[in-house]
């Protein structure tokens, strides 16, 4: 369930529970003998967090992730999040990437001498989604596991959610590109991706012919010929689905 929070209070309390904290007794510890006030040293710049910048670097992260509070922490008392909690993995994770991409822009600047160069964010790899991986992918990866139906519906999904964001590449080319790796050994989770991409691009040549192929790879010839007719009338120049038509007629009338 998506909570809905005040970005800028969540993201105030989140930054205070990633700097240190002096003088604070965590829950059960024994009260500390308390130093005499003229010991005590004064607030400097290197121990006192600025905290506007770190809630800004927070506001950073989540819009790169394209996630809340909740993504890293953890519910507390009172329906409110409990920004100190360790309990969630994804916190030390987000740690732990925060100091790759700080390597990385060191390397970086190293290469480049004195020209400038163009930082890493979290932004340059997650394009505004949790997990960044690349749309072909995540088709391959669910035909393999739960079939074409799954992958066309998981498509489309992420279609309706991220079209015209940074996120994902729908380009046309990358789905057929994605299909035809598998098309051979797997027509009927290809036919069902290639009829779905034919939703979104009904004036393509190159898919109508594409799908013809697995026509073919499913002995379903009358279906390929019918899908090779519809890609000539959508351009008369496509012939690599002019000679497949040809050979599959020239194939019918010798069975018949």
């Amino acid at each position: 369930m998506v909570r809905v929070l005040n970005p800028r209070s969540c993201l105030l309390v989140a930054a205070l529970a990633i700097v240190p904290v002096v003088g604070v007794p965590h829950a059960g510890a024994q009260p500390a003998t308390q130093a005499p006030a003229t010991q005590a040293p004064a607030p400097t710049a290197a121990t006192t967090p600025n905290i506007v910048a770190v809630v800004d670097q927070m506001r950073i992260f989540s819009e790169a992730l394209g996630v809340e509070c909740v993504f890293c922490h953890v519910d507390g008392p009172n329906g409110r999040l409990n920004y100190r909690s360790e309990g969630n993995p994804r916190k030390q994770v987000a740690r732990s990437m925060i100091a790759l991409t700080a390597d990385i822009n060191k390397m970086v600047d190293l290469g480049h001498g004195d020209t400038p160069a163009t930082p890493v964010t979290c932004r340059t790899c997650h394009r505004g989604v949790p997990n960044p991986r690349p749309i072909a992918d995540i088709v391959r990866r669910t035909v393999e596991h739960e079939g074409g139906l799954a992958a066309a519906a998981e498509y489309r999904r992420l279609r309706q959610t991220f079209f015209g964001a940074e996120a994902y590449d729908f380009r046309e080319d990358t789905l057929l590109g994605t299909v035809q790796r598998f098309i051979d050994g797997r027509p009927d989770d290809a036919i069902e991706l290639l009829k779905m991409n034919l939703e979104f691009h009904p004036q393509s040549s190159r898919g109508y012919s594409t799908l013809a192929y697995a026509y073919t790879r499913r002995r379903d010839d009358a279906s390929a010929i019918a899908a090779l007719e519809r890609a000539l009338e959508l351009d008369a120049d496509n012939n690599t689905a002019r000679g497949q038509l040809e050979q599959l007629r020239r194939y019918q009338r010798r069975r018949e």
